[in-house]
């Protein structure tokens, strides 16, 4: 699974929320998201620009 994550600065987040609505997109979770990133001591995975990250949705675990 590919994930590309964008982060976006100053902007209008009721106008994206209401354009994604009528685009047909649906919140699927509403919670905590907690992250745990891993790597090496030698961090080659950041040199590398690649990233292990484990997630944690609430309860319930992806």
């Amino acid at each position: 699974m590919n994930e590309v994550e964008v982060k976006i600065l100053e902007i209008d987040a009721e106008k994206v929320r209401k354009k994604l609505e009528e685009l047909g997109a649906k919140k699927v979770y509403e919670g905590k998201v907690d992250s745990i990133i891993h790597d090496f001591d030698d961090e080659r995975l950041k040199s590398e620009g690649l990233m292990l990250r484990l997630r944690s949705f609430g309860k319930k675990d992806y």
